[in-house]
């Protein structure tokens, strides 16, 4: 069945871009699997805003492809992030607000 192999692909390529995460860069792929299993998958139209600086966070994000935009609400700083990178960690490590809009 060729969609079961092309999500397995999908899959297999989320582990892999999950292991390159600081918080994960420790597990192995086979202990990486069951997180990326549980998470979701979300398409995001283009301009949406994922996280308010401020809001409660509860919610850590890999970006499979695309990219997001980083930014302060005082415009102290704007960065891009590209499909591997993650965002949202902060507020589940350190139990704070988010500290950006992206």
């Amino acid at each position: 069945d060729i969609e079961s192999i092309d999500e397995g692909d999908a899959e297999m390529e989320a582990v892999k871009m999950l292991a390159k995460v600081k918080w994960f860069a420790h597990l192995s792929h086979e202990e990486l699997h069951p997180l990326v299993k549980s998470g979701r998958r979300v398409f995001m139209p283009r301009y949406s805003r994922i996280i308010r600086e401020g809001n409660v966070g509860n919610v850590f994000y890999l970006l499979l492809q695309g990219q997001v935009r980083i930014e302060k609400d005082s415009g102290a700083f704007s960065v891009v992030l590209t499909g591997g990178d993650a965002f949202g960690e902060g507020a589940l490590v350190s139990h704070e607000r988010r500290t950006a809009t992206v």
